[in-house]
């Protein structure tokens, strides 16, 4: 038996990673900020709020909107970084589906291209 693909179209822009797939006939859409910083943020300090904590490699992350010491995303390099990286599993763990089979839709210089791959397990706890 072979599992459906899921498919989504991703603009990984400098500001913001939008994806959209159509899910039971309707586009849904997520806009997620490209908010990262060094280190993890601790969830005592919040109330109520989301913490998401990565890693990779040796080195951690937090998304972090509000941070002013979120990592620049504006230089070609991001394109090709961990961290772009990083903001499109974080937008796709946004759209709140069951881990499954994916195909990504990219926009590499304005001309779309499938890449299988997977949607992302499970966040880094907290």
């Amino acid at each position: 038996m072979t599992a459906t693909r899921m498919k989504f179209a991703i603009d990984d822009g400098s500001t913001n990673v939008k994806i959209s797939w159509i899910e039971n006939g309707t586009l849904k859409t997520v806009v997620s900020p490209n908010s990262f910083r060094k280190d993890w943020k601790s969830a005592a300090l919040l109330r109520g709020q989301s913490v998401y904590n990565y890693t990779i490699g040796t080195t951690k992350y937090t998304y972090d909107a509000t941070s002013d010491k979120a990592l620049s995303t504006t230089h070609i390099d991001y394109q090709y970084d961990d961290l772009n990286l990083l903001a499109v599993h974080h937008a796709l763990l946004l759209t709140g589906l069951a881990p499954c089979d994916v195909e990504v839709i990219v926009d590499a210089a304005n001309h779309p291209v499938l890449q299988p791959g997977r949607l992302p397990a499970q966040r880094k706890p907290h």
